[in-house]
């Protein structure tokens, strides 16, 4: 790797483009995006007790996942197909995604009839007071993410980043700057120490945004059973154009999380994802689905109230 990168890097100027690339996400209304995902995770993030969260979760943490799709801030509005391939299999099933009219649609193969989708009532949802989704909290998610990443990277000493030496290549057949944070064996201590005490933040950025209620936020802030830690080798690379925005990154995350028992699980994380057509109002394909099941109805049956 150290031949591809620059010699003698201005680190602080690195760092510095990394960190307007970030805050210039914010900007971002409307694009087009693809990606994929390699997902080895361990045990212990999910409570064994919440079928419907382990059903999930079990579907997901040995997978490669490959995604695409356009989203707008105002109005509110996404779709995406996604591809799940599970450890050892062959063949990837698809779901699809659709918000419209802050309705949520998916459908899930082998659960769903064809042509049929579960639907979720984002208005609904986040008008309760442990609701999980706020409509206006969607067109802030990405500059309330957008600003937790920066404050983290803004923490890091900048003689952790580099320019690669060779100009990337982005989808237009445009060039563009890559920069790269390494977490090895000797910034791997400080990194961590750095994240827990940047950690508080992120729940009052989602409480304040709207995308959780204070009730969640709080309950979030306050647990302390699970304690991770980033470990090397780790890796974030971010490619940016020459208007400012991040059209590419990529995360190579090794984690390990600590439970209440005192357990240590390794869970592993490879990550790239790409954006396109930035504020250039792509195309949405996807119409509100006809055969539309409730999915609040479904998890009454799987989790009924207790008298």
């Amino acid at each position: 790797m150290s031949s591809l990168l620059i010699a003698c890097t201005d680190n602080k100027a690195t760092q510095t483009a990394v960190l307007q690339g970030i805050a210039k996400q914010s900007e971002m209304k409307s694009y087009a995006f693809e990606g994929s995902a390699d997902i080895k995770l361990g045990d212990g993030l999910v409570p064994s007790t919440d079928l419907v969260t382990q059903t999930f979760f079990n579907v997901f943490k040995e997978s490669t996942i490959k995604w695409n799709g356009v989203t707008n801030y105002d109005p509110v509005a996404f779709e995406a197909d996604i591809n799940v391939t599970p450890k050892g299999g062959t063949e990837g099933f698809n779901i699809p995604v659709l918000i419209k009219d802050n309705k949520l649609y998916f459908h899930m193969p082998a659960i769903n009839k064809e042509n049929q989708f579960y639907s979720i009532d984002l208005a609904a949802a986040g008008s309760q007071a442990s609701g999980t989704v706020k409509p206006e909290g969607l067109k802030n998610a990405t500059s309330v993410f957008s600003s937790f990443v920066k404050s983290i990277t803004s923490a890091v000493d900048p003689k952790y980043f580099q320019e690669e030496k060779e100009a990337a290549k982005l989808k237009d057949g445009s060039s563009a700057k890559a920069y790269t944070i390494e977490i090895n064996d000797k910034n791997e201590k400080a990194i961590n120490d750095m994240l827990n005490s940047k950690s508080g933040e992120l729940y009052d950025s989602l409480k304040t945004s709207g995308i959780l209620s204070n009730e969640q936020a709080d309950k979030l802030k306050s647990q302390n059973q699970l304690k991770f830690t980033v470990q090397a080798p780790s890796k974030l690379r971010f490619v940016i154009d020459d208007k400012g925005f991040i059209r590419e990154q990529t995360t190579e995350l090794n984690l390990a999380f600590t439970g209440a028992d005192g357990a240590v699980n390794k869970h592993s994380l490879t990550m790239n994802q790409q954006f396109n057509d930035i504020n250039a109002a792509p195309a949405f394909k996807k119409e509100i689905p006809k055969d539309v099941k409730s999915f609040e109805d479904v998890l009454k049956l799987l989790n009924p109230a207790k008298k």
